[in-house]
């Protein structure tokens, strides 16, 4: 099922919102190329990169906590490190079973998203 951003999730912050539009549009990506059956190389590629702008995006997101009195920036920076581990973790097992872990990774960044910017990301807007 496609991963579609709504303005529901906006943290009404133009920047983190596009950062957050994008983590959607990659990991739709991974969906349309396991849908299509492009190839693990794609697939892995496409992982690679969600991984890779996961990062990106939480430095930028730290950066601002920096910036603000948000006053859980330890709890979030712990959330943002256990979830690139996680990604990691199922990255490495990718080698095994490239379909099935970008299945799981596709999964986990869907529902971790949902619940990160709904009930975590959207309690540092206050802040900004």
């Amino acid at each position: 099922m496609a991963f579609v951003w709504k303005d529901s999730y906006s943290v009404g912050k133009d920047a983190i919102d596009k950062q957050h539009q994008k983590l959607f549009a990659i990991n739709d990506r991974i969906y349309n190329a396991l849908r299509d059956g492009r190839g693990r190389e794609e697939v892995q590629s496409v992982v690679s990169e969600l991984i890779a702008y996961t990062r990106t995006h939480f430095s930028q997101e730290e950066a601002l906590f920096q910036r603000t009195a948000y006053p859980d920036v330890e709890a979030h920076l712990n959330l943002h490190r256990d979830f690139v581990a996680r990604l990691e973790t199922i990255q490495k097992e990718q080698a095994q079973d490239p379909l099935r872990m970008s299945q799981e990774i596709m999964k986990l960044v869907q529902s971790w998203l949902l619940q990160h910017i709904l009930k975590v990301d959207k309690g540092y807007s206050t802040y900004l």
